[in-house]
C-alpha cells in the first residue's frame, strides 16, 4: 500500500522528467501540464480515498484528547478556585476570631495564675501547720527532757543532802525499818 502511494506521489515528477528530455522550443506544453494535473489529482484522490478513515480517526482522537485535556484543566482550575475560596474563608475566620482567641488565652492564663497562687497558698498553709505541729512536738519533748533532768538532779541533790544530814545510826535504823516493812508486805 505504501509503495502504491509512493509511486502515485512520484509519478508526476517522473512524467515531467521524461517529457523535459523531448521538449523543444515550441512554447507552453499544455498537454504535459494537463497530464500532470490529472496525475496529481488522481494521486491525491487515491491518497485521500485510502487514508481518509485513518486521517479522520487520527484527528478525531486528537480532538477528543484536546477536549479531555481542556476538561481536566477546567476541573483543576475549579478545584484550585474552590481551594482558594476555602483558604480565604479560613483566613478570614482566623482573622475574625483572632481577638477572641487572644482574649480566651488571656482568660485561661489568668485562671491558671489564680490556681497556681491558690495552690501555693494552700501549700504554704500546710507547711505552716506542719511546722507548728513539729514545734509543739519538739517543745513538749524538750519540756519532758527538762523535767527528767530536773527530777534527776533534784534526786541527786536530795541524796547528797541526805548523806550529809543522815549519819550512820539513822541510816542503820532506816534500813532495818525498810527490811521489816518488806517482810510485812511479803508476809
Amino acid at each position: 500500500m505504501r509503495l502504491v502511494i509512493l509511486l502515485l506521489i512520484n509519478l508526476p515528477a517522473l512524467t515531467l522528467a521524461a517529457s523535459n528530455s523531448h521538449h523543444g522550443p515550441e512554447g507552453i506544453p499544455y498537454k504535459i501540464i494537463i497530464t500532470q494535473t490529472i496525475n496529481i489529482a488522481l494521486a491525491l484522490g487515491i491518497l485521500i480515498y485510502f487514508t481518509r478513515k485513518k486521517v479522520a480517526d487520527h484527528f478525531q482522537v486528537r480532538h477528543e484528547g484536546y477536549h479531555a485535556e481542556v476538561r481536566k484543566a477546567e476541573e483543576a482550575k475549579d478545584a484550585a478556585e474552590k481551594k482558594k475560596r476555602e483558604i480565604s474563608e479560613r483566613l478570614k475566620k482566623l482573622q475574625d476570631t483572632q481577638s477572641n482567641t487572644i482574649n480566651q488565652a488571656r482568660a485561661e492564663a489568668e485562671e491558671m495564675k489564680r490556681k497556681i497562687i491558690d495552690d501555693a497558698k494552700m501549700a504554704a498553709k500546710k507547711l505552716a501547720e506542719d511546722a507548728k505541729r513539729t514545734y509543739e512536738y519538739e517543745y513538749q519533748k524538750a519540756i519532758e527532757l527538762l523535767r527528767k533532768e530536773l527530777l534527776s538532779s533534784s534526786i541527786q541533790m536530795a541524796e547528797e543532802k541526805m548523806k550529809d544530814e543522815i549519819d550512820g545510826k539513822v541510816l542503820q535504823r532506816m534500813r532495818s525499818e525498810f527490811v521489816e516493812k518488806i517482810r510485812v508486805v511479803q508476809g
